[in-house]
């Protein structure tokens, strides 16, 4: 009797084949945001900053939550000039 070998990219319907395509895609978003922001000055200053008083202060610091959302405001509008 023949036994069945099943491996974890035997799922039905190509669920595996459309896993590995969000992968990439969500993989291509965020490297096409690097490009971005290192292709910008001004996005690349704001980051530097950004990512400097993130680990500078203190994360009590009223500062720091603001910081936190301009580094993401920086990703998010490099992400989406890009896409």
């Amino acid at each position: 009797m023949p036994s069945t070998v099943h491996t974890d990219t035997d799922q039905p319907g190509g669920a595996h084949e459309r896993t590995s395509r969000r992968a990439i895609r969500q993989w291509l978003t965020i490297w096409a945001g690097e490009v971005e922001i290192e292709r910008r000055p001004d996005l690349a200053a704001r980051r530097r900053n950004a990512e400097h008083a993130v680990h500078t202060l203190a994360k009590d610091d009223p500062a720091w939550r603001a910081t936190t959302k301009e580094l993401l405001a920086v990703v998010t509008e490099a992400r989406e000039k890009r896409t």
